[in-house]
């Protein structure tokens, strides 16, 4: 793995928060679909850009999960 892929791939997984939430089940390889595909990040901005934009979604899934109880 590039470190740049690496880079991507910590700024992804708070987005798995919101995928938790909204998905029920998970399917991570359903049968006929493509192989998902991660993001390498192409810069130190990128990768940070897309880790708020992660995190985001991760915190509006839960405050709607919160709120639907």
């Amino acid at each position: 793995m590039t470190l740049g892929r690496l880079a991507g791939h910590i700024a992804e997984l708070p987005g798995w928060a919101a995928i938790t939430v909204k998905q029920d089940p998970i399917d991570v390889a359903p049968v006929g679909s493509p192989p998902q595909q991660g993001v390498t990040a192409k810069s130190r901005q990128e990768a940070l850009d897309l880790f708020d934009a992660k995190v985001a979604e991760a915190r509006a899934a839960l405050a709607g999960r919160a709120t639907s109880n």
